[in-house]
């Protein structure tokens, strides 16, 4: 397995978000390219809120055989329930994601924002190569399937993108650079 270091290149907006969640209901959107780090990032800096992982209850699903793919629409309603719960609950949440669909994220702030929580989001830059070099090791170690390449690239194109628009987006209360 690959090995794994943080560099935090904006460490108090990642402090006021962690402190935030300590105090008041927070969305946190972890965003970044395929194999660029994001569960790593919130195992190592966000323990014990509840997470919205897509590709962990794809893999969940079709744990007794088949192509985890085939159960996407499942896995985002299964995402969609846990937060509309907690956002209900008024308890902080974190999803994870390439967020490359802005429309789709941009709604999710807005909601959670009408739910009275704060809202956040990290970016996971490892770069590109970093990210392909770690989506190969995941499908070569069978933990995951392989995402081609270019599927990779667009994912890496589309985070970094949204991301430059959401950290100054109204509905964005706090934003952090994460270097992974």
């Amino acid at each position: 397995m690959f090995k794994q270091a943080i560099r935090i290149v904006e460490s108090a907006p990642l402090k006021e978000i962690q402190q935030a969640i300590k105090s008041e209901p927070v969305f946190l959107f972890v965003m970044g390219a395929t194999g660029s780090g994001k569960n790593y990032v919130v195992e190592k800096n966000f323990k014990g809120i509840d997470l919205a992982d897509i590709d962990k209850y794809m893999a969940e699903l079709a744990a007794g055989g088949g192509d985890e793919r085939k159960f996407i629409s499942k896995a985002v309603d299964k995402a969609n329930k846990l937060l509309q719960t907690n956002f209900e609950k008024k308890k902080s949440i974190i999803q994870v994601g390439t967020g490359g669909n802005m429309k789709g994220l941009e709604n999710k702030l807005i909601k959670a924002r009408e739910y009275g929580f704060k809202t956040a989001v990290i970016i996971v830059d490892a770069g590109i190569k970093k990210s392909m070099e770690r989506n190969q090791a995941r499908a070569d170690s069978g933990a995951q399937r392989l995402v081609p390449d270019w599927k990779v690239e667009k994912s890496y194109d589309a985070s970094m993108a949204n991301f430059n628009i959401l950290k100054s987006s109204e509905n964005v209360d706090f934003s952090a650079t994460i270097k992974n």
